[in-house]
């Protein structure tokens, strides 16, 4: 007898993917809120999919799991890469802009006097 579900029925990993999804849904709200997720999308995202996985395990077998997941890897690395040099790109392009202002504005003052 399976405990997890595939005799006693499958319906409890739906309710429980449902129910990760909401809490998992305002613990991302939160965190975009307040700049924490700002870069880090793509860990939100491989977090989400992971438990999927994990909860997919107890409706077909964990050979299959693996299987599934190894084609997230490879659809996924180059996307989660390509975000992480983005956002360092954009991150690198601010703080040029701030060091460009600061020193326009420092020269500027100097004109002046």
């Amino acid at each position: 007898m399976d405990v997890f579900g595939r005799e006693l029925g499958a319906n409890w990993v739906y309710i429980a993917a449902f129910a990760f999804a909401l809490a998992y849904n305002h613990l991302i709200a939160k965190l975009h809120k307040n700049g924490t997720l700002e870069g880090f999308t793509w860990l939100s995202v491989s977090v989400g999919v992971a438990v999927t996985l994990w909860l997919g395990n107890f409706l077909i077998d964990y050979e299959d799991i693996l299987r599934i997941l190894g084609l997230f890897v490879a659809s996924g690395l180059p996307m989660i890469i390509g975000e992480i040099f983005r956002y360092r790109q954009a991150r690198n392009a601010e703080l040029e802009d701030v060091r460009l202002g600061v020193r326009s504005s420092v020269k500027s003052e100097s004109l002046a006097e």
